[in-house]
């Protein structure tokens, strides 16, 4: 973990202990998201991640018009984007009784003996070329 110092580590530590207790959640995820129906948790999560999507493709548009103060810009929206969207799936998942852990396990599991090549950026899965 280099390059990281000691208040980095400590606010990781933080977050991580937030997470494994999931205590501020219960009661704010009422105040923030408004209702504790899997359905509208669900697309909550989808609105966060598509605000983390277009915040993404107009960075991606800002560099390429070597726009970089824009650009950056876009920066803290994508992270924030990117905490909203997490947030919203460790709700979902304790809402069915999960850890979030448990769930990243689960896509780790499926996925960890998966053999393909990168192509343009993109994953392509063995024997799943043109579909």
């Amino acid at each position: 973990v280099s390059g990281l110092q000691p208040h980095d580590l400590l606010q990781r530590q933080q977050m991580n202990a937030a997470i494994q207790s999931r205590e501020g959640y219960t009661t704010s995820s009422d105040e923030i998201f408004g209702s504790t129906k899997a359905g509208n948790d669900v697309e909550k999560m989808l609105e966060e991640a598509n605000e983390t999507e277009e915040a993404v493709n107009l960075r991606a548009a800002s560099l390429e018009c070597n726009d970089i103060e824009a650009a950056d810009d876009y920066l803290a929206d994508i992270k924030d984007g990117i905490g909203d969207t997490a947030v919203t799936l460790i709700l979902l998942a304790d809402m069915h009784g999960w850890s979030f852990e448990e769930c990243i396990q689960a896509a780790y599991d499926e996925i960890k003996g998966r053999t393909g090549t990168m192509r343009d950026g993109v994953f392509i899965k063995d024997g799943k070329e043109g579909k």
